[in-house]
């Protein structure tokens, strides 16, 4: 019936909300009949939506018809958080119809609306023991009693329902119903142990502990059940054939629910009661041999910043509602608690975690306390997002930009005669470390998720003492940051957006009259964030030869730390009852491990070749490890001058970026290159800069000889010449001002020519049809020709790519593609030669020109 009248009530809404979006808009008309603006039309989807508390819902408003497409929103109630045309609604508390408007920009007659129907859940009830939830026993075959009952959050006991039992281990003991609520644990072993026994009823469930022990000569136990009340130094019990039997000196102990742990120094008997004066004892002195452990049932809590100044906190305890928090401004504190200005914009933290403890004591006969120990553990689930940090005042030194929500109680731990009781605070922020004067800068930091099992505790041991206890696993991935960042001073900074549980710990001796409270410190903490780290050195002007930009990386991690109240004696009472020594002395910071994920790009850029002439093109290269897309600048520094300019830009695409250069007249000199790249981050700032610098050396253009054709790009060059032939010449060193090519009668002619003085040197290569090749180096002096060496009739083969000239004497091997020349008795080389493939001759006889040498028109100037 009830789901019936739901979803009749959500058909309803859906049908309301069509109407509103048709009619309560306007019908998309406007008061003046412009056809543009009764085109337009607005919607919102979903039209309606059903919400328990706590429970989110994305609404999108649509305009058509209309340029600008934004709108405003309105809420009847709610957290509602609008961005742009979408906007979030969060379930509150109170239950009812909630009504969300979105109004066109552009046409304010102009809105639509969405219902919203929000339900309060009803709490799940929850198990509470009334007799000890931690018993103890010493017999075989003894037994002990168990009872529950099943209460709603305003406090009345349910009647109805069942509730099932059953142990963890039958060694140990066995469990037998009694009743609707009730059970009777048997022991079922001589041996110091215990083990967990757990009461159900439908999802609900608690648990309890029996433990057998080996009280010392000296010691009862006795059930809380007999305790009628109890102050620091005096306990009134039911006067029984067991307790009337009493006397000083005896040591008395009991279950959690009463927590007696005394020496016994006085007794008094009356009709109906046995009066104790008592003092504190300890395990050790109380028993021989006994062994327990326990672990609490994880609790389920998330958290999310909703915005700066709010939050929702829900948990899975049946004894704690959802709540929902409205906090003040996050503000911003150092080290030493000042005040701190920085602002927070966008940043978000969302925390769901399972939250556990667990205790172990053992004590042997003999050897007291062999083993005691703390533990608390979260496995997380951490996702975080820093928005943008703005700097609005110097900061120097680590701060903390949080919000530290109320405690969560989590379920009792109960063992033997203490109670522990853990607490979860949850604290959600930034923590930022900076070192800069500057006064006025904005940084967006890292989003991304984190999972992280976590473990953080003490332990002590006969043999070792005190050591913390502590373990991690991690997983995640956070993305690249993105943003604006604006900054006339260098810096650095690190941005780690948190999640952190403060666990604290309540230890008591008993739960009702007087509990004595043993501990009550924050105990631990721990935390899953993600991180950037950024810096930006100086100079910042991209223009200063010693500019090299921005260097980052993005990390996720998770630290534990033992709180330093510990340190103080916060546990000493606990530790005197156990019989421990109280020197903790243990290291507080437990682990901080962190994953790196991605760093800054590295880029690398070219400059060939290094030696150029004014007016010839210099190819320029960058590079980066990665894919980044973006403009790239080539920028040089001439003749060591601390200042770069602008030498050419080009973009990059996949990560390569290449273009030229051609140095203008009048530009020659030694420079020093560079690129820089710009890139989506940091947007509208500074560019990343290239980690290799290139050497190009540009000489001043030569002027053109007055006779022959000027030398073509690419054919100058300097040639060094070795080997047994080069005495036979008056140069080592050949650098042509001059080319000459003629092509006739199925022949090509090339000729580099340098005058020096009366004489002309010359290097030519001449092809003589296809494959016929004549190399020659000669000179022209005093008005003849003087050959020094002349190799004639070769082959040319690979289309030019390679030639191979041979005589008796000496080989000669051309790479055409790499412009070198090596002989076993004469080397030249250098980037002189361009091999050019001869034209098939006209006459089939592949002659032509002046011989077997030069041509001689060619060559006489």
């Amino acid at each position: 019936m009830i789901y019936f009248i739901r979803q009749t009530a959500f058909l309803f809404l859906l049908i309301l909300g069509v109407f509103l979006t048709g009619c309560g808009g306007g019908g998309g008309g406007s008061a003046d009949g412009d056809p543009a603006q009764q085109a337009e039309n607005i919607s919102i989807t979903p039209e309606a939506s059903f919400l328990l508390s706590g429970e989110t819902v994305t609404l999108t408003a649509t305009v058509t018809g209309a340029t600008d497409t934004d709108v405003t929103w309105t809420s009847s109630g709610g957290i509602f958080l609008p961005k742009g045309n979408t906007a979030v609604f969060v379930a509150p508390v109170e239950s009812g119809n909630y009504e969300i408007t979105a109004t066109s920009v552009a046409n304010s007659l102009l809105s639509a609306a969405a219902i919203v129907n929000v339900e309060v859940p009803l709490p799940k009830p929850h198990l509470v023991f009334i007799t000890d939830q931690s018993a103890i026993a010493s017999s075989l075959g003894e037994q002990v009693r168990y009872e529950v009952q099943l209460i709603r959050s305003d406090d009345t006991v349910v009647d109805e329902g069942e509730v099932n039992w059953e142990s963890a281990d039958t060694n140990v003991a066995t469990v037998v119903q009694d009743g609707s609520r009730a059970a009777v644990v048997t022991v079922q072993t001589q041996s110091a142990s215990s083990t967990i026994i757990t009461a159900r009823i439908g999802e609900t469930e608690a648990s309890a502990t029996i433990v057998i022990a080996k009280p010392s000569d000296g010691t009862v136990i006795i059930s809380s059940a007999v305790v009628k009340n109890r102050t620091e130094n005096t306990v009134t019990l039911e006067r029984n054939s067991l307790t009337e039997t009493l006397v000083p000196g005896q040591r008395l102990v009991s279950g959690n629910r009463a927590g007696i742990l005394v020496s016994i120094l006085s007794v008094e008997l009356t009709n109906d009661e046995v009066r104790l004066t008592t003092e504190l004892s300890s395990l050790v002195d109380a028993f021989d041999a006994l062994s327990v452990s326990a672990t609490s049932t994880p609790v389920n809590i998330i958290v999310q910043m909703l915005a700066p100044n709010v939050a929702l906190v829900q948990t899975s305890s049946a004894s704690v509602l959802i709540k929902q928090l409205v906090l003040d401004n996050v503000s911003c504190k150092a080290e030493n608690g000042a005040l701190v200005g920085l602002d927070l914009k966008g940043s978000g933290v969302l925390l769901n975690s399972d939250i556990f403890a667990s205790v172990k004591i053992e004590i042997t006969f003999g050897n007291g306390v062999e083993l005691f120990s703390f533990k608390t553990g979260a496995n997380s689930g951490v996702y975080a997002d820093a928005g943008e940090i703005d700097y609005i005042s110097p900061v120097t030194g680590k701060v903390e930009c949080s919000v530290e929500l109320p405690p969560i109680r989590a379920d009792i731990l109960p063992a033997i005669m203490f109670t522990f009781s853990p607490s979860l605070t949850p604290v959600l922020g930034v923590e930022v470390e900076a070192l800069t004067a500057e006064s006025s800068f904005a940084l967006s930091g890292p989003q991304g998720s984190v999972s992280a099992s976590l473990e953080a505790g003490i332990e002590y041991t006969h043999v070792a003492g005190w050591a913390p206890v502590s373990s991690f696993i991690l997983d995640g991935g956070f993305e690249p940051f993105s943003g604006s960042l604006l900054s006339g001073q260098s810096f650095s900074s690190t941005i780690a957006p948190f999640a952190q549980l403060d666990v604290g710990l309540l230890v008591d001796l008993g739960l009702i009259f007087f509990d004595i409270n043993l501990v009550d410190a924050r105990f631990a903490e721990l935390r899953g964030y993600g991180l950037l780290d950024f810096d930006l050195p100086g100079p910042l002007d991209d223009r200063n030869v010693s500019y090299t930009g921005p260097n980052w990386n993005v990390a996720f991690g998770a630290s534990g730390a033992l709180k330093a109240e510990l340190q103080g004696g916060a546990l000493s009472d606990l530790l005197s009852l156990l019989g421990i020594p109280t020197g903790l002395g243990v290291p507080l910071e437990l682990f901080d491990e962190n994953t790196n994920l991605t760093k800054s790009l590295l880029l690398t850029s070219t400059a060939t070749p290094a030696e150029v002439e004014e007016e010839k093109s210099v190819s320029l290269r960058a590079v980066t490890d990665g894919d980044e897309n973006g403009s790239v600048e080539f920028l040089g520094s001439k003749n060591g001058s601390a200042e770069l300019v602008l030498l050419a830009s080009a973009t990059m695409t996949g990560g390569i970026a290449v273009t030229t250069w051609t140095p203008a007249v009048g530009t020659s000199g030694d420079y020093e290159i560079v690129a820089h790249l710009f890139t989506d981050f940091p947007a509208d700032s500074k560019p990343y800069g290239s980690i290799s610098v290139s050497q190009v050396t540009v000489s001043a253009k030569r002027d053109e000889p007055p006779d022959g054709s000027p030398l073509a790009p690419g054919d100058l060059g300097q040639v060094t010449l070795s080997g047994s032939g080069v005495s036979q010449l008056p140069f080592s060193v050949f650098v042509p001002d001059k080319y000459v090519e003629d092509r006739g009668f199925g022949s090509t002619t090339m000729v580099w020519q340098r005058t020096e003085g009366d004489t002309v040197y010359l290097l030519g290569v001449i092809t003589r049809g296809n494959p016929d090749v004549t190399f020659s180096i000669g000179k022209i002096s005093g008005g003849g020709i003087v050959i020094d060496v002349t190799k004639s009739w070769g082959t040319l083969v690979n289309d030019g790519v390679n030639i191979s000239v041979f005589s008796d004497s000496v080989d000669f091997s051309v790479s055409g593609l790499s412009n070198i020349f090596n002989s076993s008795t004469l080397g030249i080389s250098g980037t002189l030669l361009r091999v050019v493939e001869p034209s098939p001759p006209s006459d089939g006889t592949g002659s032509g020109g002046g011989g077997d040498g030069f041509p001689e028109e060619e060559l006489i100037p």
